[in-house]
C-alpha cells in the first residue's frame, strides 16, 4: 500500500464497506439456494424409494398369496406330491416370474421339484434363505411358505429376480443408486 495517498485508501476502505456486505448477501443466498435444491432431491428421492417399496411389497404380497393359496391344495394336504406336482407346474406356467415350486423339509430335504425331474435330488438351501445364487434355475428369490398341517414342511416359489429388478429400474432416476437386498445382505436387485 506504499504510494497510495490517505484520500486513495481512504476511498479503498469505502469501496470494500459497500462491497463486502453484498458478497455476504450473495454467499448466504448460494448457500440457502443449494439446500433447498438438495432439500428437493432428497424429497423426490425418498418419494420414488418409498413408491418403488410399495411396488415391490405388492409384488411380493401377490406371490405370497398365490403361495398360500397353493398350501390348501388337496394333493399337497393329502400327500400326493405327484398330483400337486401337475397343479404346481400350471402355477408356475400362469405366474409371472416364477421359475419354479418346491416341496421341502426344514433341514433342507426337496421332496418335489418342479425345475428338475421327479427322480433329479440336488441340494438346496435351507428354506429360510430368500436369495438363492446357486443351482439351476437360479439367482431366484425364495419365497416361502409352512404347509398347514404338515410340520417342518414348506412350499417355496422361486422367482426371477428380473422381476424385481425391472421394478427398482422402473423407478429410479439417472444417477441413484439403489439396491434391493435379503436380510442376509444378499442382493436380489441392484441399479449397478
Amino acid at each position: 500500500l506504499k504510494g497510495i495517498t490517505t484520500v486513495q485508501r481512504a476511498l479503498l476502505v469505502f469501496a470494500a464497506a459497500l462491497t463486502l456486505p453484498t458478497v455476504i448477501l450473495f454467499a448466504v443466498s448460494l448457500t440457502l439456494a443449494l439446500t433447498r435444491q438438495s432439500e428437493r432431491v432428497e424429497a423426490r428421492a425418498a418419494e420414488s424409494v418409498q413408491r418403488t417399496l410399495a411396488e415391490i411389497d405388492t409384488q411380493l404380497s401377490s406371490d405370497r398369496n398365490a403361495l398360500r393359496v397353493m398350501t390348501t391344495a388337496n394333493a399337497l394336504r393329502l400327500g400326493d406330491l405327484g398330483g400337486f406336482r401337475k397343479r404346481a407346474l400350471q402355477a408356475v406356467d400362469l405366474l409371472p416370474g416364477w421359475k419354479g415350486v418346491l416341496v421341502m423339509e426344514a433341514d433342507g430335504g426337496v421332496l418335489m421339484d418342479t425345475t428338475a425331474s421327479p427322480s433329479t435330488r440336488r441340494p438346496y438351501p435351507r428354506p429360510t434363505a430368500s436369495v438363492w445364487r446357486d443351482g439351476a434355475p437360479c439367482p431366484c428369490i425364495a419365497i416361502t411358505e409352512p404347509i398347514p398341517g404338515h410340520q417342518g414342511r414348506y412350499l417355496v416359489a422361486l422367482i426371477d429376480p428380473a422381476q424385481f429388478q425391472a421394478l427398482l429400474m422402473r423407478g429410479m432416476e439417472p444417477g441413484q443408486v439403489a439396491a434391493i437386498v435379503d436380510r442376509q445382505g444378499r442382493f436380489a436387485a441392484r441399479s449397478l
